[in-house]
């Protein structure tokens, strides 16, 4: 069961990806830079302009106004990259667009509640996952969706890895062994981990405070 659930929330999320791309690019064709000036497009203030320009007519002004917090401070560049143009049909697909993000991220949430109360009868596991740097609550979950919380079925770490798919396969030739690439393993939990490995290598690393003494 928390396998089918992980893999259907990981579906929704790529889901969800291909329709904001399809909607930033309805935005670049009709103009409209909104990507130059927002760092999240699909955050709050950035979801009020956009219902805006699928429902109205409205000055770029207005639209620029209905920034939140320190997107405030960005007034002027939001005025002059609402400033594009709409074609009815446009506005049409826009609303399709904004319409489904909606859809998705209600779905995303009534999954997501699902995997939390599947995860219950692990949940000690489940903290002891988070502690590894890059893998967070949805990493650790999908995780033990895939290989379980009984590692005595692998054995060793060594055949967890091989069965993942993250230690080098061997390729024999005139008695010798050469290392070619991965073995192909797990391609689902193997991008959690490529992902939780990048995170972890892009974190800062904490800093530790000096004292003087007078």
């Amino acid at each position: 069961m928390l396998r089918d659930l992980v893999h259907h929330r990981k579906a929704l999320v790529n889901t969800q990806a291909a329709e904001r791309d399809r909607t930033l690019q309805l935005l670049e064709s009709a103009n409209i830079k909104l990507v130059g000036v927002i760092s999240d497009v699909f955050g709050v203030s950035g979801m009020l302009m956009l219902q805006a320009l699928a429902d109205s007519q409205a000055a770029p002004a207005e639209m620029a106004d209905l920034a939140k917090r320190r997107l405030r401070r960005k007034i002027d560049q939001l005025t002059l990259a609402l400033d594009g143009h709409l074609a009815e049909h446009q506005r049409l697909l826009l609303s399709l667009h904004l319409r489904r993000l909606v859809e998705i991220d209600r779905d995303l949430a009534e999954i997501e509640a699902a995997i939390n109360v599947a995860m219950r009868p692990f949940a000690a596991q489940h903290v002891l996952l988070t502690t590894i740097p890059g893998v967070d609550e949805l990493a650790a979950a999908a995780i033990i969706a895939e290989i379980g919380v009984d590692m005595t079925v692998f054995g060793t770490a060594q055949r967890l890895a091989a069965w993942v798919g993250v230690c080098p396969a061997n390729h024999e030739s005139a008695g010798k062994r050469k290392p070619r690439g991965t073995r192909k393993g797990d391609t689902f939990l193997k991008a959690i981990l490529v992902t939780a490995a990048v995170s972890a290598s892009q974190a800062r690393e904490p800093t530790c405070a000096t004292s003087s003494t007078a």
